[in-house]
């Protein structure tokens, strides 16, 4: 016996009312995401997409200093705002020009407005122009380096560093820090040499 049209679509017929029904009861939809858990949404239609995990932070002597797990190559100093490299000596040292120019230039991080810190943001030592929430401590420093312990700082030098600072009174030097216990002082930018910390923020 031939079967009518109306028999052969009715599996059809079938399948689409289910299918029909199913978005009608807005079912869950689950999508693996490519972090810990699963991504889940509701209602009509499919949910695309990669879930991405919220980056974390790791604080540092008191709170002072925050790393976050997306960015783990520098540092915030939370007293100041500034954004330093994790790493305290990234390429040894110049004079001061050269320092002012590598800073300017350098691409680290993902960031390239980088530029070498003024004396009041390297230095807590109010003698010479240094503030409450400059990064290294004041002199005397019982810490060497002269950086509350436990930071999360590495590869920082026990000497000399740059400041962007200009001497007032000879505008041949300029101030740095020297980092073994918060002193700081002045030399030649020419044919003086020091170590080189950059930073980036307000």
């Amino acid at each position: 016996m031939t079967k009518t049209h109306t028999q052969l679509y009715r599996p059809l017929i079938a399948v689409g009312l289910a299918l029909t029904c199913a978005v009608a009861l807005s079912q869950s939809v689950i999508v693996q995401g490519s972090g810990p858990g699963n991504v889940q949404g509701t209602g009509v239609g499919n949910v695309r997409g990669t879930a991405t995990p919220a980056p974390t932070s790791s604080n540092y002597c008191d709170g002072r200093f925050t790393v976050w797990s997306d960015s783990t190559n520098v540092v915030v100093d939370n007293d100041s705002g500034l954004t330093w490299t994790r790493n305290a000596n990234l390429d040894g040292t110049k004079n001061w020009s050269n320092a002012v120019a590598y800073c300017s230039n350098l691409t680290y991080a993902t960031s390239s407005d980088w530029r070498l810190p003024s004396i009041a943001e390297l230095s807590r030592d109010e003698r010479y122009g240094g503030t409450t929430n400059g990064l290294a401590d004041a002199y005397p420093s019982t810490n060497n380096p002269a950086l509350p312990l436990g930071h999360p700082f590495i590869n920082v030098q026990s000497d000399d560093y740059w400041s962007s600072t200009t001497y007032t009174e000879d505008t041949l030097d300029a101030w740095y820090a020297y980092l073994a216990n918060g002193d700081v002082w002045y030399d030649n930018k020419i044919s003086y040499s020091a170590y080189v910390w950059p930073c980036r923020g307000p």
